[in-house]
């Protein structure tokens, strides 16, 4: 006599939760990370504006708008959107450091920098782990 089965027992339903806490667990750092990256595509983009207004400053007035008031620059200022902390250092081209520190929550332990005595890219830091940041 065959039963008639309709349904799946409390021990599948089981196995099939663990897999999928499984997998939601492996997932979520890799996401977190990901969206990370995509916000920092701000920070990447004002650091190379604020690079930009510094070289034209410079050659304007032979010196840098240096700290985090950026006032001075022909652009719109990069500390104003909250999520990043813009500064500058150096007194010249050649050696210039621009970082953008993450503030807000979204974007906490995101380091952007640029730094001309390294060479001429722009780095992002997911985690911070070079330090370049506060």
């Amino acid at each position: 006599m065959f039963l008639n089965k309709k349904g799946f027992s409390l021990l599948e339903v089981l196995v099939v939760i663990v897999i999928i806490s499984v997998l939601a667990a492996m997932a979520t750092p890799l996401y977190t990370k990901v969206i990370k990256k995509g916000r920092a595509s701000e920070a990447v983009s004002k650091v190379g504006d604020i690079r930009g207004a510094e070289l034209r400053y410079y050659a304007e007035y032979g010196s840098l708008v240096t700290g985090s008031n950026l006032s001075a620059l022909d652009i719109e200022d990069p500390n104003s959107s909250g999520k990043f902390e813009y500064s500058v250092n150096g007194s010249a081209p050649s050696d210039i450091e621009i970082t953008a520190d993450g503030v807000d929550s979204s974007v906490k332990d995101v380091c952007v920098y640029y730094d001309a005595s390294i060479d001429a890219d722009i780095h992002v830091d997911i985690d911070n782990s070079e330090g370049k940041c506060n």
